[in-house]
């Protein structure tokens, strides 16, 4: 069904001209456009299903605009689902990535959807960084996204050949404790890893939901080719 969503005084409304009211809570007024929005903040899977059509559009808009954009005789991609803190992919000379900002989504439970439309088996019952397991523990949490991060860099590692590059994408967490500085986490995990520090920037960027301030950094990371080194 065609929907559209509009924003006001920043609470989503939906106007739905095919579908009746949504049931109103108990001691409220039914029919009323404000009554049917309070009904569907509470309907957590309503709204999961309006983002997910919303993305799903979006996601196949930018897919046909990067398809276009390819030069023709580009060999296809071969993708793989695998664990980010396990290696096991044969060496390359670039990764570029943007791992999940701590306590920033919950990634897990908003491709749900998408798991059971694929009939997908989810292997990994952990995230790196959800939200949630701040809101459960937040010390716990960080202490776990350190040793997540000291992981995946270390075994992206091991998939680097030498003199490859790895380039990363991250922004810092916003938690109710406070910030979480991703950038010297992630040089120092870089650093154990045996990589040297070719680049990096650093823009602080509006974050609208959260209505505050997000460091966003990138990173550009060398592993030390031997052989190299001996013939200069």
């Amino acid at each position: 069904k065609r929907c559209r969503l509009t924003s006001k005084g920043g609470h989503a409304r939906q106007r739905r001209a095919d579908h009746p009211p949504l049931p109103a809570p108990a001691g409220q007024a039914r029919g009323s456009l404000a009554t049917a929005c309070r009904a569907l903040s509470t309907a957590d899977s309503r709204a999961e299903a309006i983002l997910f059509h919303k993305k799903a559009r979006e996601l196949g808009r930018r897919l046909e605009a990067f398809a276009e954009a390819v030069p023709e005789g580009t060999p296809a991609a071969e993708i793989k689902w695998r664990d980010a803190r396990q290696s096991g992919a044969p060496p390359c000379d670039l990764i570029l990535t943007s791992p999940p900002y701590p306590s920033t989504y919950d990634y897990l439970r908003l491709q749900h959807l998408r798991h059971i439309w694929h009939s997908d088996d989810v292997p990994y019952p952990s995230e790196i960084g959800s939200r949630q397991d701040w809101r459960q523990a937040s010390r716990k949490a960080l202490q776990q996204w350190h040793q997540d991060t000291v992981a995946w860099v270390k075994a992206v590692t091991k998939n680097l050949a030498p003199g490859g590059h790895l380039v990363v994408v991250i922004g810092d967490g916003i938690t109710p404790s406070g910030y979480i500085d991703t950038s010297r986490a992630t040089e120092e995990s870089a650093r154990v890893a045996g990589l040297v520090s070719v680049a990096r920037a650093s823009v602080e960027r509006e974050d609208h939901a959260r209505e505050a301030q997000r460091w966003e950094h990138a990173f550009a990371f060398q592993k030390p080719d031997p052989q190299a080194k001996a013939a200069s």
